[in-house]
């Protein structure tokens, strides 16, 4: 038996699953099959479970396809029919893909798939109103920087976006069958990631003036920018010209997010060396971060390695 959350070895692969139903009714019965979310290039194929070798035939994707369901399979049973059916897939290259197999009768798929986006109110609630606040953070950097024309208050803009996106977009998208949010869970959501640091390191080298001020620190802060987007790059090669997971994996986890976790790091024992207000403002809310961060990557390190 499979843990919903799947070993990385299986994510490079296709994924064979065979399932058998039968009507023992007298009209046809209408179902509709979900083999998790975050699947891809679903296949389905039918066969009778005498006679699978000489009988199993695919069936077209216009018959099984409904577009106000997607990810689900629509198969129908004629009366007193058995069946084996044989659906292949493909999981995003993620850890948030989730192996949970359903078969559900055609006038309760509505429900069921409401029930699986909308899992935890409470957890949606808070993260539309984190968004909220930093929808309220990018307005107010947007009009300081029409009062005074300081570019890093554009800079802190931009970081705010990237963080709005992110946090939006994890409950609204979630469970959402559709190839941009594939993309999404796969890449973007990283690359926003990225993109939402260099643009808050540019932030603090304007913001504290490092060029002038804190020469060292400013030396620093480029060379971690250098670093930063030479990483982001790698990883965009290694996404669309490969078709591995692991090695997307351990990069994402294991080199890029060490690397931002050592840049926090510096900037806070930098900070804490040096007697200036904006310093320690700056470095209370870095130290905030990386306390998060590293929580919910013990957390979800911690259910990956069951899934392993």
């Amino acid at each position: 038996m499979l843990h919903p959350n799947l070993p990385g070895k299986y994510l490079e692969n296709y994924f064979l699953l065979r399932f058998q139903l039968s009507n023992e009714g007298q009209r046809n019965q209408e179902f509709y099959f979900s083999p998790g979310y975050y699947c891809r290039n679903l296949r389905i194929f039918k066969a009778d479970p005498s006679n699978l070798a000489g009988s199993i035939r695919e069936l077209p994707t216009e018959q099984v396809t409904r577009e106000q369901y997607p990810g689900f399979l629509y198969l129908t049973l004629g009366p007193g029919e058995k069946a084996s059916f044989f659906c292949s897939m493909q999981f995003i290259r993620t850890n948030a893909n989730n192996y949970l197999p359903y078969v559900i009768e055609r006038d309760y798929v509505s429900s069921f798939q409401k029930n699986l986006k909308y899992r935890d109110a409470l957890l949606d609630t808070i993260t539309y109103v984190i968004s909220g606040i930093l929808l309220l953070m990018i307005f107010y950097s947007l009009a300081v920087y029409l009062q005074n024309k300081g570019r890093e208050f554009i800079y802190y803009s931009a970081y705010a976006i990237c963080c709005t996106i992110m946090v939006f977009f994890k409950s609204y998208a979630i469970s959402t069958n559709s190839e941009l949010n594939y993309v999404y869970e796969e890449y973007l959501d990283f690359l926003i990631l990225g993109v939402g640091v260099y643009f808050y390191l540019s932030f603090v080298q304007r913001f504290l003036n490092t060029r002038e001020d804190h020469k060292l620190l400013d030396r620093f802060l480029r060379s971690s920018k250098w670093i930063l987007v030479f990483l982001m790059s790698l990883f965009s090669y290694l996404y669309f010209f490969t078709n591995g997971y692991a090695t997307l994996y351990y990069l994402e986890n294991y080199i890029i997010k060490v690397v931002m976790f050592l840049i926090g790091t510096v900037f806070i024992i930098y900070s804490l060396k040096k007697k200036n207000k904006l310093l320690y403002y700056l470095a209370a809310g870095n130290f905030a971060l990386i306390v998060f961060s590293v929580l919910i990557h013990i957390v979800t390190g911690k259910q990956i390695g069951r899934a392993h």
